[in-house]
């Protein structure tokens, strides 16, 4: 959602997002402890992730900025299923927490066109 500056400041532009989908992961090059057996090496959940990004225009067709989001699975987090049982015996701590990270980035935009520099 493009927001209008000033005419004296650069041209920029926020962006909210709430995303939602489902997905399939899958644990690869796992070392696997051969006493609990074979764990799930793939599970698929549904997720909400929220996004804010910040764009600055530098050229006409070239854009700058950074981004922060969270990410939310409806999946409870299991070590043994990623495999770090293999160095740390975690049955004597519980988790009841979703699987979630926090991201923080940087990104750059090329468009194929001319943005116009004012944004209606």
């Amino acid at each position: 959602m493009p927001v209008e500056v000033e005419s004296d400041k650069p041209d920029q532009f926020g962006c909210i997002e709430l995303r939602a989908g489902y997905s399939y992961n899958k644990y690869t090059n796992i070392p696997l402890n051969d006493s609990i057996g074979s764990p799930p090496m793939e599970f698929r959940s549904a997720f909400i992730q929220t996004h804010f990004s910040y764009t600055f225009m530098v050229e006409e067709n070239l854009g700058f900025g950074a981004y922060i989001n969270y990410t939310l699975y409806t999946d409870v987090f299991n070590p043994k299923n990623a495999g770090l049982n293999y160095y740390v015996d975690y049955s004597k701590w519980k988790n009841h927490f979703n699987i979630s990270w926090l991201t923080i980035g940087l990104h750059f935009h090329v468009y194929f066109i001319k943005v116009q520099k004012q944004f209606d």
